[in-house]
Formats: structure tokens, C-alpha cells, sequence
């Protein structure tokens, strides 16, 4: 162990008390050696004893803690931050919010400082490259959204795919052919059954409501059906 002495304390207070290097080595009984290496590099060799060391302060007219250097305070390492794993976490939030998100609140909720949200941020960009998603950011807020807004057509040809089934089923086909027959069916006077069988009809774009508020084939229907009677 090394003592660590204020730096030029001993020769401003030999100099001030016009101090010879013999009387002090004589007085407190450090070898000369150590006492000269003392005074050009600031550290006591970890062979001197404390009482030497009091011996050495008593000498120079100060307390002992003048005499040593107070510690280096010791730094906290501080856990490197992965942007990858970072980006891979937000992300996700930032597609599934149905809205624009604070950036300060994400940082909130997330325990990040700025600087660290601020980094993943920017690295996003280059993360969404090639999956038809950007980043979307407004005073302070941000959001992942789709790069080019869809067609209208090819939504309406996707939202039509999905009410589309491998066919009818039997409930589903007595009612259409109760309407094609040009039976009446209104609503009002239906059971729940047959209510969501005409649903099922309607998304599917066979029946329609008519003028009378009773249902009829629709007019895509009539011409794959052309003998239904108008």
C-alpha cells in the first residue's frame, strides 16, 4: 500500500519553516531514500508506519490528513447500452400505439434518459429499411406507420376478401332463396338465426335492402342469377 501526499506540501513547508532533509530524516526515522522519492513523486512507500508518518506531519507543522491527499473518488461504471436491443424494444410499442407517442413519456415509462431514446430513435430508420414501415415524428412525438398509404381499391378488394367463406350454409341458403323466390323478409319479423344469416348475405354481397325495407338480391346477384324476375 502507497500513501498518497499532497503534491508539493512538503517542500513548501520545509521551505517555509527553513527545514534541512537530514533533520527530518534524522526526526522521523524514513530512510533518506524514500523521503527524497516522497518529495518528487507524492507517495510515501507502504513500508513507512503511521507513526512516521505523524512523526513526518508533527515535523512539517500540519495534522496528518494535510499531510495525505484525500483519495481518488472511484467512478461507477456505467452499463453499456445496446441501441440493437433498444431499437427491438421500442419498436414494437411504436407500431402497435394507435396514436402518436410522447418521446418524453416513452422515456418515462421505459427509465431512459433522453440521450438513450434519442439513440434508438435515430437508429430505426435504417432498422425498418425494406419492411414498408417509417418512423412518423410530430413536435415531440413519434410513431412507426406504413411508408405509402394503400390504395383505396386494393382496401376495399381486402376488406371484401375477408367476408368471403367456402359458401353458404344451410340456413344461409334457405333465406337467399326465400328472398330470390321474391318472398318478403323484412327484419322486424325474423328470428336471430336467420338475422345473422342475412349478415352473412349482405357482407357477401347478395342482398340488399330495398325500397320497401324488405331485402332483395342485389344487382351482381341478378347477373349471375339473370332469371330473377325484377
Amino acid at each position: 500500500m502507497k500513501y498518497h501526499l499532497t503534491p508539493n506540501l512538503i517542500t513548501d513547508r520545509m521551505n517555509a519553516l527553513n527545514l534541512s532533509e537530514r533533520a527530518i530524516v534524522r526526526n522521523t526515522q524514513i530512510p533518506q531514500f524514500q523521503f527524497r522519492q516522497a518529495r518528487q513523486s507524492h507517495q510515501l512507500d507502504g513500508h513507512v508506519s503511521l507513526a512516521q508518518i505523524n512523526r513526518l506531519a508533527t515535523e512539517l507543522g500540519i495534522s496528518v490528513p494535510e499531510l495525505l491527499a484525500p483519495p481518488d473518488p472511484v467512478s461507477t461504471p456505467v452499463p453499456a447500452v445496446d441501441t440493437e436491443e433498444d431499437v427491438q424494444t421500442l419498436v414494437p410499442i411504436l407500431v402497435s400505439a394507435p396514436s402518436l407517442v410522447s418521446v418524453a413519456h416513452a422515456a418515462r415509462i421505459l427509465r431512459w434518459k433522453r440521450e438513450r431514446i434519442e439513440a434508438a430513435l435515430a437508429a430505426i430508420p435504417a432498422a425498418l429499411e425494406g419492411t414498408g414501415l417509417r418512423l412518423q415524428a410530430s413536435s415531440g412525438r413519434v410513431k412507426i406507420a406504413a411508408s405509402d398509404s394503400p390504395d383505396k381499391a386494393v382496401l376495399h378488394a381486402i376488406g371484401r376478401l375477408q367476408t368471403v367463406t367456402a359458401g353458404l350454409n344451410r340456413s344461409q341458403a334457405r333465406t337467399l332463396l326465400r328472398i330470390v323466390n321474391g318472398e318478403a323478409v323484412f327484419h322486424r319479423n325474423i328470428g336471430n338465426q336467420e338475422k345473422l344469416s342475412l349478415g352473412a348475405l349482405k357482407n357477401m354481397g347478395c342482398i340488399e335492402v330495398g325500397e320497401k325495407a324488405q331485402y332483395q338480391p342485389t344487382v351482381d346477384l341478378r347477373l349471375v342469377l339473370p332469371d330473377i324476375e325484377e
